[in-house]
């Protein structure tokens, strides 16, 4: 998925700086654009806890993912991560539980 393309980006950047307090989606490299996909942003970062919130398209998807959200999040400086309905700090609007992977619901 989109999201999980920072993954290894953001395990890295915590390792060299400790933090991932002032870290910017634009350093990272990567796409934050797709398909069905309107942006990809970085949230609650704070020390180790990061999130990378993917929000769907308003217009031209299918209607159960209409300007929802998808989230992947670590605590611990990207060791280890969670997704969509584990992640504490969902966004609102998140997307349905039934069109999450397995792993995330």
């Amino acid at each position: 998925s989109l999201t999980s393309q920072f993954k290894t980006t953001l395990a890295e950047y915590f390792a060299d700086n400790g933090t991932y307090s002032g870290v910017a989606i634009s350093v990272l490299g990567g796409t934050t654009t797709g398909k069905y996909v309107s942006t990809i942003a970085l949230a609650n970062a704070s020390g180790g806890t990061i999130s990378v919130v993917a929000t769907f398209k308003a217009s031209g998807v299918a209607a159960a993912i209409k300007s929802s959200t998808f989230s992947v999040e670590t605590t611990d400086g990207g060791k280890g991560w969670v997704c969509g309905a584990l992640v504490p700090d969902a966004t609102s609007n998140p997307i349905a539980s039934k069109l999450m992977p397995g792993a995330c619901k």
